[in-house]
């Protein structure tokens, strides 16, 4: 049974103690299979975070081990891919800065009010990127090739290239990429190389010396971001950085290639899950460096979720 518009606003407004949204996403926020995505869903906006204190539960240490395959063929990864592509491009038709975010002023019946503020909010993830660069004794200045994966709209690509001198800037969707392009052609912008990520490249072709990612691994099925990571610890130069976010545990989530094909979810916005023991053995194998690992509070609620930002350096082994 679909579910009701007043439904749908009663959620948004009990979580985030705001009014709902515009019409039109209260209308594909009803097409969602149950009242408990559009939770998950509402909690992982901007507005539901700022309310939550953040010394709240988290998820036992007790938890059970997850079933995830993490592993596919090259057919099935082509697959799932294809699967997140129809999504992300969607998405970035009918709402692209939107997408990025969350945010409900960055819908386009509100972006031209909030473009200003859109674009200054990839600072945020620069000093994030500076912070913990200087906090593990990391030379920002031998750091010439960043890429920056899952770059959306530019948002964040737009401020890594004022500060780096070379940027590969990586995502799914064309209808994003195109968004970047035309924002870095506006601001004049010239050191940034939009590609598009497909299988088996997933976009990277070249060693880099920074790899960043952060709110984007989560939207691939596990064997995908198994593949892009591994894609990325073997491209990594010597000496190189992974910074990057994935979710590593959810209360419940389990993953097999073969079922997801058959009935993809609903949900525009699907989060998974790569058990921290796959990124480590990925990091191992490719000979980096585990420098960090914090957990964050990027998927809700930390009680039912584990969501880590993640440090390695490749050994320079020349």
């Amino acid at each position: 049974m679909a579910l009701s518009p007043d439904e749908v606003r009663n959620v948004w407004r009990a979580l985030t103690d705001e009014p709902p949204p515009d019409d039109g996403l209260i209308g594909q926020m009803c097409a969602l299979p149950s009242l408990a995505v559009v939770r998950r869903m509402v909690m992982e906006t901007h507005a539901f975070q700022l309310l939550m204190p953040r010394a709240i539960a988290k998820v036992p240490l007790t938890a059970p081990p997850l079933v995830v395959e993490t592993a596919a063929d090259e057919a099935t990864l082509a697959a799932l891919l294809a699967v997140v592509r129809r999504k992300w491009l969607r998405l970035g038709i009918d709402r692209p800065h939107w997408s990025v975010t969350g945010k409900d002023e960055f819908l386009p019946q509100h972006f031209a009010a909030n473009q200003a503020a859109f674009e200054a909010s990839g600072q945020d993830d620069l000093d994030i990127i500076l912070a913990v660069l200087n906090r593990n004794s990391l030379p920002v200045e031998s750091l010439r090739h960043v890429c920056d994966f899952g770059c959306g709209v530019g948002r964040v690509t737009l401020k890594l290239a004022g500060r780096f001198p070379r940027i590969t800037a990586c995502d799914v969707s064309d209808a994003h990429l195109r968004a970047g392009r035309d924002a870095a052609a506006r601001l004049g912008i010239g050191n940034i190389h939009f590609t598009q990520v497909d299988a088996p490249a997933y976009g990277m072709t070249e060693p880099v010396d920074l790899w960043f990612s952060n709110l984007v691994l989560q939207h691939n099925p596990p064997p995908v971001m198994a593949a892009i990571l591994r894609r990325m610890f073997a491209l990594l130069a010597p000496g190189g950085i992974a910074l990057f976010q994935v979710p590593t545990y959810i209360q419940g989530y389990r993953f097999d290639a073969a079922s997801y094909l058959r009935a993809p979810p609903g949900d525009p916005i699907e989060v998974h899950v790569l058990p921290q023991q796959e990124v480590l053995a990925q990091a191992r194998e490719a000979s980096c460096d585990v420098l960090e690992i914090r957990e964050d509070c990027s998927v809700w609620p930390p009680s039912e979720a584990v969501s880590n930002m993640m440090l390695f350096r490749k050994r320079d082994i020349r």
